[in-house]
């Protein structure tokens, strides 16, 4: 499909670094789920740090050199930027199949759903013997908890 051929040119243009190339179905469908990883999963995993920044002595995003904990400005801009980005967001096991049009493409997001929900149980499994084991919850790849949406 040249639409397809444009914008995967315009994104591998504007990126660090170059999409692969060249462009095929198996190739694509890499990329697509890098990026559905990247702004979904991967995004949970590395932007929820609201508890290691809780403490402005823990990990401060900046402090003044000699001092141990971050300054009274950063410590609120981090606050204020948590609050602000963490606004709940749809899950990824919601049903969006209302935004296909054609049967089949309904039935391959409900499979994709029913595989993650498969997933969660696989991931609540390893985190019952995580806990039997007396360590923590691994919480961040709960599929029932991972969110759609990167926006603000």
């Amino acid at each position: 499909d040249e639409h397809v051929r444009e914008w995967y040119s315009a994104l591998s243009a504007s990126l660090p670094s170059p999409l692969p190339t060249p462009l095929t179905c198996a190739t694509l469908a890499d990329v697509l789920a890098t990026f559905w990883y990247d702004v979904s999963a991967n995004h949970r995993h590395a932007g929820t740090v609201a508890g290691e920044v809780e403490d402005p002595c823990f990990a401060p995003w900046a402090w003044r050199e000699g001092e141990l904990c971050g300054t009274p400005r950063q410590t609120l801009a981090t606050a204020s930027l948590m609050s602000l980005t963490s606004l709940e967001q749809p899950r990824i096991t919601s049903d969006y199949s209302y935004l296909f049009d054609r049967n089949q493409t309904k039935h391959l997001w409900r499979n994709l759903t029913a595989e993650l929900l498969e997933l969660g149980e696989t991931v609540d499994a390893r985190n019952a013997e995580r806990e039997r084991r007396g360590r923590r919850r691994y919480r961040v790849f709960e599929p029932a908890h991972i969110e759609t949406s990167v926006a603000i």
